[in-house]
Order: C-alpha cells, then structure tokens, then sequence
C-alpha cells in the first residue's frame, strides 16, 4: 500500500478520535456548568471561551517544542496521552479545573503537530496536498459527528459524568492508534531529542499545565487581557515570518489574510456551543415529528454538513475563486442569523448550524492545506502554530459576542438573544468584505479557476 495513503489514513483516525473526545466535552460542557454545577451564563460562556482559547493558544508554545527540543512525533505522542489523562479527569467535579490544565498541556503539544506530521508526507506544492488535508478535515468531523449525538444522548439519559467519560474513551482509542503507527511516524521523523530535551519539555509541559488550570479558574481577570496577548503573540510571529528570508514575503501575507478569515469564521462557528445551544435550550420549539430534541444534537448538523459536502469538494477538479469562497461564506451566516426573524423552531436552528457549517468548510480545509504547504518552506512548528493562535482569537472574540448574550432574566431572553445574533450578522458582512478585498489583493494563483 502507498506509504503517503498508509500515514494520511492512520493520522486522520488519530485526528477522528480526538475529536471524538473534544467535542464531546465541548458539546456537554456549557450546559454542565449551567445546569448541573449552576454558573451564571456569563461565567460559563467566559469559562468556556478562556478554556478553549488557552487550548488553541498552547498550540504555539507545543510547535517551539517539537522545533526545538523533542521533535513533531515525540511531541504528538506525548501530547495525545496528556489528553486522555485530562479528559477522564472530567468525570470528578473536584478535578475540574486540573482536567482542562491537562487538556490545554495535551492539547498544545498534540494539535499543531499531527498537522505538520502530515504535510511533511506530501511534496512542495504537490496536487495531492489540499485532497489530503480535505479528506483529513472528513475524517476527523467524523469523530465530531458520532460524539456529538452519543455523547449527548448519555449525558441526557444517565447524567453528565457518563457523557464525559464515554468522550474521554476517544481518546484510548487514538492512542492505541498511535501505537501501531510508531514505524511510519519513526521514519517520517527521525530527529533525536534535543540534549536535555526532556527535562526542558517536562518544564514547559507543567507550565502549560498550570496556566490552563488556573487561568480557566480565574476567567473573568484573565478573560481582560488574553485577547491583548494572544494578538500580540500572533503578531510578533507574524512580523517575525516576514522578516526571514526563508519564506516569501508574498505567501507570507497570503497566509496572514487567510488566517484572517479563519478568525472571522470560527468566531462565528464556536456560538453553536455557547449562545446557540443555550437559545436551542431556552428559547426553541424542540419538538420534532412529535419528539423533543436535546438541545446538544443540533451540533451533530455540523459535521454533518461537513461529511457530505465536504466528499462533494473532493471530487471537484476545479476550484473556486478565494474571495469568492469568503464572500460566499459571509453571505450564507448573514442569512442564517437573519431566519431567526422568521423562526425560533428546532428546524430553524438546524438550518442555522448548516449555513454555518457550509462556511466552515469553504474556508477550513484551504487554510490548513495552504498553511503546511508554508510551513514546508522553513519554520514548520511556528508556521503551524499561528493557526492555533488563531484559533484562540476566533474563539476569544466569540466568548466575548457570546457574553453580550448572557442572559440573567430569563423573561428577556428572546430580546438579548435577537440583539446578540444581528451583531453576529452585521460583523460578518463587514468582516468579509474587507476580506474579499484583501483577498482579491493578494490572490494566490493555485486557487483560481484554470
């Protein structure tokens, strides 16, 4: 069998189980806060958004480790266990905060680095390296699509506890995984550890874990100046990138306003976790065919959506126009916040989370291919690391868009929902116009039509 099909096959079951076990958790863990441990809107929405923007955040500090010290394999390996650790460490509420220190650590070392593994399989500039990335995305959404109903569906029928641990089992899974590719990713990486490599990786590892433990516990002072660090981190790596010499300047900036959209388009998607799916508790009809829904399988639509759509681009020989993709994707988020006007039914916010989905899926998989094609210029832990980075922006921005909907009295609801989702609606139509500007500016030949 074909060594490149081999390692893309068994990185993406990888990637399947651990999304497995990340959205589990992330589609359970607001409501959890909510409903069983009682926290206000606003302190779970910050939780949740200090949470995640740490997680993707580490992604950096876990690129500059596998550089410079244990290597993409080590690093990966290493980090996938810590995940596991910290996503069984869920099921006690005592061991809450502790558990997402473990799952920021993990998942800083973990996350960048399965993604350079995979682009270094493909050569520069190969035809296969976006198909690749493309069935990468499928593969892991697939992870996303199962946990996202059994997870919910056992948190609703027995209780939270068994919700995260049947997510934290994903994780076992990925391992073992792992464990049957060590002579692929052996060959693929070959680097040593850097002399004293390992104590050096231990120190960060801890210090990883110690700020994710207690900067989700104290979100509300960290949640005032993390945007303002991890904007200042993205753009002293960025001003940094493109004053080496070792990668044009030109896809430098490409790859900056590529990063941009991502930013604008996650910071919309993560509101299915936060906002959306407190509407979807609070405010919607649930009742279908005679059924009421649980509020956490409306985000089952998104891989969904992606799934299907997303085989349907891999089999398309042309690609569309960049800015065309941006725009197109603002324009369908615009018009799905503005059905709420029309509906609050569980279809409504079905075709909410869709719309959202399609956006997801024109910009993901291209901003992931074009990023280790990038990173295989030179760089590869800290080019990769600015999609983490960026990550945490997106995630930030939607904690504090999702804050202006926390809602204290409950006979307002449908008022501050309505508000909040035209302020979602009116940044991204201004956000993407300037991004197909942009886009137009710097377009990248590779994706306009032949």
């Amino acid at each position: 069998m074909d060594r490149r099909l081999v390692i893309l096959t068994s990185l993406s079951l990888v990637q399947m189980w651990k999304f497995f076990s990340q959205y589990g958790v992330r589609v359970l863990l607001v409501l959890y806060l909510v409903q069983e441990l009682h926290y206000s809107d606003a302190r779970a929405i910050g939780m949740n958004a200090v949470f995640i923007g740490l997680v993707e955040l580490g992604g950096i500090f876990g690129g500059l480790i596998a550089d410079r010290f244990l290597g993409l394999r080590r690093s990966t390996i290493f980090g996938a266990w810590l995940l596991a650790t910290g996503y069984f460490s869920l099921l006690s509420e005592s061991s809450l905060f502790l558990a997402m220190g473990l799952i920021v650590a993990g998942s800083s070392l973990f996350s960048s680095n399965i993604m350079a593994l995979l682009g270094s399989v493909y050569e520069e500039n190969s035809s296969e390296r976006e198909k690749g990335f493309t069935i990468f995305y499928i593969i892991q959404n697939l992870g996303a699509l199962v946990s996202t109903i059994l997870c919910g569906i056992v948190a609703n029928q027995y209780g939270f506890r068994y919700g995260f641990a049947l997510a934290a089992s994903g994780m076992v899974f990925g391992n073992i995984v792992l464990f049957f590719l060590r002579k692929p990713l052996r060959e693929l990486d070959q680097s040593p550890p850097k002399r004293g490599g390992i104590v050096l990786s231990i120190l960060g590892v801890i210090a990883l874990l110690a700020v994710g433990t207690l900067g989700v516990y104290a979100e509300e002072i960290v949640f005032q100046f993390l945007p303002l660090l991890t904007m200042g981190l993205f753009g002293g790596f960025a001003f940094f990138l493109v004053k080496d010499a070792m990668i044009p300047k030109k896809q430098i900036y490409q790859l900056l306003v590529y990063l941009g959209a991502l930013i604008l388009f996650f910071a919309i998607e993560d509101q299915i976790f936060s906002s959306l799916i407190l509407f979807t508790e609070r405010v919607t009809d649930r009742t279908l065919f005679g059924w009421e829904i649980s509020s956490s399988l409306i985000t089952s639509i998104n891989p969904i959506v992606i799934i299907l759509l997303g085989t349907a681009v891999v089999s398309l020989k042309s690609k569309l126009v960049t800015p065309f993709i941006i725009t197109g994707g603002a324009f369908a988020i615009l018009a799905a916040f503005c059905f709420f006007n029309f509906s609050i039914s569980i279809l409504g916010v079905m075709g909410v989370v869709g719309a959202i989905s399609i956006a997801e899926l024109m910009i993901g998989p291209l901003v992931m291919s074009f990023t280790s094609e990038v990173a295989a210029k030179g760089r590869p832990g800290m080019v990769m690391g600015l999609v983490p980075i960026a990550f945490s922006l997106a995630v930030q921005m939607s904690g504090g868009v999702g804050q202006l909907m926390a809602v204290e009295n409950k006979e307002q609801s449908l008022e501050i929902y309505g508000t909040g989702f035209g302020i979602v609606a009116l940044l991204m139509v201004g956000g993407g116009f300037i991004l197909h500007i942009l886009m137009r500016r710097f377009s990248y030949e590779k994706y306009c039509v032949s």
